[in-house]
């Protein structure tokens, strides 16, 4: 089946549904395209996944909800005994990795071409046809420039959002209303449940940006609120950050009593100093949990190399990856990682 005919095949799937069940990546990129296709079904519901495993005990949770349809966003892997113990339908829309499973509707466009590496947020537009804005916000969250299409759609909407002028991912999404907007997001992932779950029914029924960063009523002020406040956590952890010029990595690790920056901290890194392998690791229940970047290195080779050596489990994309290493192990783990980044520069 083509690319095209899949997503036709999608759309008509979760228009005729009732009640859809999301099970997203709880990054910007995995909540953007929770909020666009939900946006066009206006049924179901949606439940971020940090770091849950889709196995078997997972489906007991979801067959209790009892969905007429489930539907994957952003997840690398899933079980195979995850998908035969749920008793509807499932699409599984991802840009990771391909994965060789049965008995589910899987779009990737890596499976034709490895480096087609779109966004899930931009396979979610393709599926919904609306609400453009939150396709960019989602797009740029995960290091790329919009299709010129959505781009000049949400331009439309909100003239502000993204610049004409801008030509790089990592301005997009630092120097940008529209990477505000990503951290907005990523930041109202953190934290209780309650208060995720709170921000995601809010965000469902936001019309259009302006409405957030202008805190036009109390419910946008609520979102942003917590934005603020998170951000004042992000900014005082940022300034711990020491850089030693001479070192090929940015190491910086934290304790699980914080709210979890990884991803946002190390993308932020990467863009100031864009020749460093970043890692920043949070320890948590004896292990670190780890984003690792890098503009120049692919982090996703080196990574299976070291993780051979070390133990841990890993992988993503192949300039920005996420990592478990346990305590024991993580010196062991630093430094490989760094051995192998200067014998790549050197080479």
């Amino acid at each position: 089946m083509t690319f095209d005919a899949q997503i036709k095949q999608i759309r008509e799937r979760l228009v005729g549904s009732e009640r859809p069940l999301f099970l997203f990546d709880d990054d910007p990129d995995g909540l953007a395209a929770f909020l666009l296709l939900y946006r066009m079904v206006r049924a179901g519901k949606g439940m971020p996944l940090k770091g849950a495993q889709l196995d078997e005990r997972f489906a007991r949770r979801v067959n209790e909800y009892q969905p007429d349809v489930v539907v994957i966003l952003d997840k690398p892997e899933v079980d195979q005994e995850f998908i035969n113990a749920i008793n509807v339908d499932i699409i599984w829309i991802d840009h990771h990795e391909p994965q060789k499973v049965t008995g589910v509707t899987y779009l990737n466009p890596r499976k034709e071409s490895p480096s087609n590496n779109l966004p899930t947020s931009l396979l979610a537009y393709r599926i919904a046809e609306q609400d453009s804005w939150i396709a960019v916000v989602g797009i740029v969250s995960d290091w790329q420039l919009p299709p010129m299409d959505i781009w000049n759609d949400a331009l439309e909407v909100f003239p502000e959002l993204l610049a004409k002028d801008i030509s790089d991912a990592p301005t997009a999404l630092h120097n940008s209303p529209a990477g505000t907007l990503a951290r907005i997001f990523s930041f109202n992932l953190k934290g209780r449940v309650n208060d995720v779950l709170t921000a995601m029914k809010i965000l469902t029924r936001i019309k259009e940006p302006q409405e957030l960063l202008e805190k036009k009523h109390a419910q946008a002020r609520l979102v942003m609120k917590r934005y603020e406040q998170l951000n004042e956590q992000y900014e005082e952890i940022k300034k711990e950050v020491k850089i030693d010029d001479k070192d090929t990595l940015i190491l910086f690790t934290y304790s699980e009593e914080r709210n979890s920056f990884t991803p946002d901290l190390s993308n932020e890194l990467l863009s100031k100093y864009p020749e460093k392998l970043i890692i920043i690791g949070r320890k948590s229940n004896g292990s670190y949990k780890c984003s690792l970047r890098s503009s120049k290195l692919m982090v996703e080779e080196i990574l299976s190399r070291v993780l051979v050596h070390t133990g841990g489990t890993g992988g993503g994309h192949e300039h920005a990856c996420g990592a478990v290493i346990p305590e024991e192990v993580f010196e062991e783990f630093v430094n490989l990682m760094r051995k192998e980044a200067e014998t790549a520069l050197k080479g």
